[in-house]
């Protein structure tokens, strides 16, 4: 089965919005920069994993992203959000004739490659999704659709449940796996903190400690 990851990218800089009370617009920047980081990094150390597409309006995310070796594709402009941006992966993902399409949201910094092999893994290898779900327990930080286009993107606010509805009304079987390293996705000061003193030693956990962002965060 051939699958390509499929990551929505904000404007650098825009995200990261809710941490505005403990971080600083430079901070949340460079946060959401070495998040992406992470991210693509485990993406290509995952054996699993045939390409990876980054669609963003950003074009210094888009050149990161070419630098870390995924293929980079406009989002619309100006934006219409992260379920807009993430059918433009997926329809390409498609139409290059991937098996599968791996969404994952580009704010998840303990992201490994095995952690990415383990959704491929549990893949049916036919009809089907797999959902790996934010700590919370109510997002969603990765899904493996197969094919591509079998179950639209429900990213945001309450995304597990919506999108365990939407399978159940086209049919489809889901399979739910919880993954601690994809389960933390920094929303909160409180993640901030869970990020800092985690044994990660990833680029947004070494920035959260050299800028003394954990300090920040508990300082609410």
């Amino acid at each position: 089965m051939s699958t390509v990851a499929v990551i929505p990218v904000k404007r650098l800089g825009r995200a990261l919005r809710r941490l505005s009370r403990v971080l600083e617009p430079d901070d949340r920047r460079a946060l959401q920069v070495a998040m992406l980081e992470d991210v693509l990094s485990a993406c290509r150390a995952a054996e699993r994993l045939d390409g990876i597409v980054v669609v963003t309006e950003d074009l210094d995310a888009a050149m990161l992203a070419q630098d870390l070796g995924a293929a980079a594709v406009p989002d619309h402009s100006p934006p219409r959000g992260m379920n807009a941006a993430v059918e433009i992966g997926v329809e390409t993902v498609d139409e290059h004739g991937a098996d599968a399409a791996l969404i994952l949201v580009s704010d998840i910094p303990l992201a490994s490659g095995p952690a990415i092999d383990a959704v491929i893994d549990s893949a049916t290898g036919g009809r089907g999704a797999v959902l790996v779900p934010s700590r919370d327990g109510t997002g969603t930080n990765a899904l493996l659709v197969e094919p591509p286009r079998a179950l639209a993107p429900q990213l945001g606010p309450d995304s597990r449940a919506k999108h365990l509805a939407l399978a159940g009304e086209r049919d489809l079987q889901l399979t739910e796996i919880e993954i601690p390293e994809l389960a933390l996705d920094v929303d909160t000061a409180q993640d901030l903190a869970d990020l800092a003193n985690s044994a990660n030693s990833g680029r947004a956990a070494e920035l959260t400690r050299a800028r003394g962002l954990v300090d920040s965060s508990r300082s609410l």
